[in-house]
């Protein structure tokens, strides 16, 4: 099997190759990986 080159796909192909691929375990790191990476802290003021 070849290599799957992730960081070339969309954010949208990577979610919808995880889909199709649910064994894909590199695959799933990789897209969690980017949601973890682009995701901004909450922020909430304390009274």
């Amino acid at each position: 099997m070849s290599q799957i080159d992730y960081s070339i796909m969309s954010d949208g192909e990577l979610k919808q190759y995880f889909l199709e691929h649910r064994t894909d375990e590199a695959a799933l790191t990789a897209y969690l990986e980017r949601r973890k990476n682009r995701s901004s802290p909450a922020m909430t003021t304390l009274s």
